[in-house]
């Protein structure tokens, strides 16, 4: 069954991390000439380059599939196991591996390299000791060589991927499952490098010397793993037990489980397995058998007739589906070489062509190409007859087609999923261009094939990286751990970077970082951020505490600003006058710089209030005041400013002479409606005065204040009692009207009868701002009842010379009834006149009626609206500052007791008597009124008479 040499013949088994690859190298190495067969292309090209660089390039030769590196003077082949040369006679032969002899796909090469692979003084067997049965029934006179693993593996059950420990790496068994671990992955950990059987070897280690390097912690791979790549893996995670082999799902073996987690804890590192994800905790036994090295031995290889006949296309099928004759042996499932030969053998072109044995063995050379596209049996059959109808009819694959084939794939645009199918697709033209006499320029399309490749592996390396590796993190990550110092900068856009890399924004003396990072990523970069911000933050607190006052501000929320950043806030303090700032700044920064922040706010807001309520302070401070005055300042003080007449009215009468002067001293007005200080009434001091209120109110979202310059404002009953007297307004009806523009329409009202009635003159309204509806609105919010009539517009008459005989007194904005009534009746004759028109008219031009019509509307006299304003307070439902005084007056005026036009008895113009009242008290003596600002001289005017 074997072919007999009289070398020596070893079977080195034993589990992962036990040196068997690193012990082959090294008896090769004691040869002349030697060959290894390797299972990945991945891992002969890692091989190749240790030997390289003990030996050199021109003794070592690379044969795979795809790639054949194959120097003049070589001495030793490294090479895949299918791309073995069987029949150079080398001394050592060595094929790692060897349990893969019962792998359905490609057991039977494995299977036909036991049998038939020898070296002319030594070959070597390696692989797992499940295989030690086969081999002795196989090659009786192998010696077997046991080696135990180096390091110990333990089991640690279940685990998030998000609390995987770094230097791990988490196995799924399908693409899809890749990417997404290894998307997860740089959310949450920075990144991760990925590894599958499907990359080329360069992106391939492009992508580990990300992990080797420390640039990720984190490794997503296939299987491909377990196949002796050798990484620095201290963890291995299961995503999956289960895989698709190509025909069906199945549950993984144990000895699969173990030749991945085999994989952790290289040399002498002890290393773990566990699972994560959604896969299911693996059962005891199946720990226990990985633990200890101990599974099911192998009882039946792979094996296909390697006796080929090529007199048909049916008699070399026949021959590949020869039954095995040896208990060991068992034919292999139908491969993609001999289902690509039936389909093809199908064709009638392609079996009329191959009718000769060249023909056959040409085709099934052709039909070897391995299905690297892995779209359908269909297409790759497609491409499979097109590639041998031309080496049939012309020797060669023609330049121009394969030029065509080779270009369309030289491009390094795309995503993950576009690059990497170009890249398989090119797989297939790098391994035509590796069978000898197939193209007519062979080391040409060698070298441009290979130059497509590596573009593309670069290009696919790229994409992964971008997509799986976040750049900045890892960096960071990697500078941390080796305890390095960090450089920060802060731009003038106040952008945070770390050795490049932007991970935040300081806002004041707060770090805000880059909302993109996950809850991991973001630890660390707050890390890596605060570690480096240390020195920035002293440097920003200096240059804050030097600053101008003219670069901060405080907002209508109590928040204090420097520039556009929010550096702290007000809360309320003992007095509403005396608020204490609260800085905004991060924990990290350290206690001095808060402290610095917070004295400086301190000193801005105190020089603010100091500066706005100078009058208030002032009046606060006065130890001239005493009694009745002193406590009047402190409700003032208490007021911010601001105080309604009403709440305070039997204070107000209180207060003699010298007392209101020692108040008004201080800016002080005693008005109708409102006490207050006109220079806390303007629109800095006001916006900080609601500041203020709210803070001592406790308000959790505090009212704004209303646009500086407006009379009045609408009310409204959603903001709390208070606000309006704090904003400089006094609510009335609909509107709220200027505190300051209120007293000045008072004054005008006290020359009106407000008993009688009157109307609104030309300078109340322009006083107010308002229309007359609006007016009467706010008249009887203040207490007046305003009462709506008609009446004809009086029209401007011409200038008449005899004007002198009118009466003086006539008021051109309040004509009496009898005045208008001329004006009625001379507009009265033109109705009957246009009513004879139409009349006239009848039996005439029909339109006669609409101009008749018209002529009667104009005749009609124009009416205008008037209201009478008459004081009748009444009780009224509101907020604190609109609700009525107890015992209200109108202002002093016309109508008015003690003063003159109001007196009961007094005769009108035209003799009649003005209406006389009675009283139940006796009537009051005439007093002169305090606030008159010539009540001294009235008063000694008074005594003389």
């Amino acid at each position: 069954m074997s072919d007999l040499t009289g070398g020596r013949i070893a079977a080195v088994l034993g589990p992962t991390n036990t040196g068997k690859t690193h012990y082959a190298i090294e008896r090769m190495l004691a040869h002349r000439t030697g060959v290894i067969g390797l299972p990945l292309r991945l891992l002969a090209r890692e091989v190749y380059d240790r030997i390289v660089a003990l030996r050199g390039p021109s003794v070592v030769a690379l044969v795979t599939g795809e790639e054949r590196i194959v120097p003049p003077r070589t001495a030793y082949w490294v090479c895949t196991v299918e791309a073995m040369p069987l029949e150079i006679g080398a001394d050592f032969v060595a094929i790692d591996e060897i349990q893969l002899c019962a792998d359905p796909e490609r057991g039977h090469v494995f299977t036909d390299r036991l049998m038939h692979a020898r070296g002319l003084h030594e070959t070597l067997f390696l692989g797992a000791d499940t295989m030690r049965r086969a081999i002795a029934a196989i090659e009786p006179r192998a010696q077997f060589v046991q080696r135990e693993r180096f390091s110990q593996l333990a089991y640690t059950g279940a685990k998030k991927i998000s609390r995987m420990a770094p230097r791990s790496a988490i196995v799924g068994f399908s693409v899809e499952n890749v990417y997404a671990i290894a998307e997860l992955l740089r959310r949450q950990k920075g990144g991760a490098a990925v590894v599958m059987g499907a990359l080329s070897p360069r992106t391939r280690n492009a992508q580990v010397d990300l992990y080797q390097n420390g640039d990720v912690d984190y490794l997503v791979a296939t299987d491909a793993i377990g196949m002796g790549l050798n990484l620095d893996v201290k963890h291995v995670a299961f995503s999956a037990t289960a895989k698709f082999d190509g025909r069906r799902m199945r549950a993984l073996m144990p000895n699969e489980l173990a030749q991945i987690a085999g994989r952790a804890g290289r040399y002498q590192t002890p290393g773990t397995f566990g699972v994560t994800g959604e896969a299911r905790p693996l059962p005891d036994e199946v720990v226990t058998a990985i633990c200890e090295h101990r599974f099911t031995p192998l009882t039946k290889l792979m094996w296909r007739n390697n006796a080929l006949e090529f007199g048909s296309i049916d008699r070399l099928i026949q021959s590949l589906e020869a039954p095995a004759n040896d208990e060991w042996l068992t034919r292999a499932r139908e491969a993609d070489d001999l289902t690509a030969l039936k389909a093809l053998g199908a064709s009638d072109e392609v079996a009329a062509r191959a009718t000769r044995p060249a023909d056959v063995r040409l085709l099934w050379d052709v039909c070897r190409i391995p299905d690297f596209r892995g779209i359908s049996h269909g297409e790759h059959a497609g491409l499979l007859e097109a590639i041998f109808n031309h080496l049939h009819e012309k020797g060669q694959i023609p330049q121009d087609w394969m030029a065509r084939q080779v270009n369309r794939l030289d491009r390094s645009d795309g995503d993950i999923d576009t690059l990497s199918k170009r890249l398989a697709y090119i797989r297939t033209w790098t391994y035509v261009a590796q069978r000898n006499g197939w193209l007519d320029d062979e080391t040409h399309w060698r070298g441009e094939t290979r130059a497509v490749e590596d573009r593309l592996s670069d290009a696919l390396h790229s994409a992964l990286t971008q997509r799986f590796v976040d750049r900045r993190t890892s960096v960071l990550l990697r500078r941390l751990k080796q305890k390095e110092s960090l450089v920060a900068e802060v731009n003038d856009k106040g952008e945070v970077t770390v050795e490049g890399h932007i991970v935040g924004r300081l806002e004041g003396f707060r770090f805000r970082q880059d909302a993109s990072a996950s809850p991991d990523e973001a630890k660390t970069l707050k890390a890596a951020a605060i570690q480096s911000l240390a020195p920035e933050f002293h440097l920003r607190a200096d240059r804050f505490y030097n600053a101008p006052d003219t670069e901060m501000d405080f907002t209508e929320q109590g928040g204090l600003m420097w520039g556009s950043h929010a550096v702290g806030k007000l809360v309320a303090g003992p007095e509403p006058l005396k608020p204490t700032a609260e800085a905004f700044v991060d924990d990290e920064a350290g206690a001095e710089v808060a402290a610095k922040v917070q004295r400086r706010l301190q000193h801005f807001i105190d020089r603010k209030i100091a500066t706005l309520f100078e009058p208030l302070i002032a009046l606060q401070r006065d130890e001239t005041l005493t009694g009745l005055s002193r406590g009047f300042a402190f409700q003032m003080v208490e007021g911010l400013g601001v105080v309604p007449r009403d709440q305070v009215a039997n204070d107000v009468k209180g207060l003699d002479q010298e007392a209101r002067g020692a108040l008004r001293k201080h800016g002080l007005r005693f008005g109708q409606f409102t006490i207050f200080m006109p220079l806390v009434l303007k629109p800095a001091p006001t916006r900080l005065r609601l500041v203020l209120w709210s803070l001592a109110k406790g308000f959790q979202e505090f009212p704004e204040s209303p646009p500086p310059g407006l009379v009045t404002i609408p009310a409204s009953k959603d903001v709390p009692d208070g606000y309006y007297t704090m904003s400089g307004y006094r609510a009335a009806g609909e509107r709220a009207i200027r505190i300051d523009m209120l007293e000045r329409l008072a004054d005008l009202l006290r020359a009106e009868n407000s008993r009688a009635g009157f109307e609104a003159n030309p300078d109340m309204l322009s006083i107010t701002g308002m229309t007359l509806e609006q007016f009467a609105g706010l008249m009887q919010g203040l207490g007046y009842k305003a009462e709506r009539g008609e009446r004809p517009k009086v029209k401007a008459q011409p200038a008449q010379t005899a004007g002198a005989d009118a009466p003086a007194d006539a008021s051109a904005d309040a004509p009496a009834p009898d005045a208008e009534a001329p004006s009625a009746e001379a507009a009265a004759p033109e109705v009957p006149e246009a009513a004879e028109a139409v009349e006239t008219a009848e039996g005439s031009a029909p339109e006669a009626a609409p101009e008749a019509a018209a002529k009667e509307e104009e005749a009609k006299p124009e009416a205008e609206v008037f209201y009478t304003f008459t004081w009748a307070p009444a009780r009224r439902e509101g907020r604190a500052d609109a609700k009525p005084r107890t015992g209200s007056k109108p202002p002093r005026g016309k109508g008015a007791k003690g003063r003159p036009g109001g007196k009961p008895g007094q005769k009108k113009p035209g003799g009649q008597s003005a209406p006389k009242s009675f009283a139940a008290r006796p009537p009051k003596k005439d007093r002169i009124d305090p606030d008159n600002p010539f009540a001294a001289a009235l008063m000694g005017l008074k005594d003389k008479t």
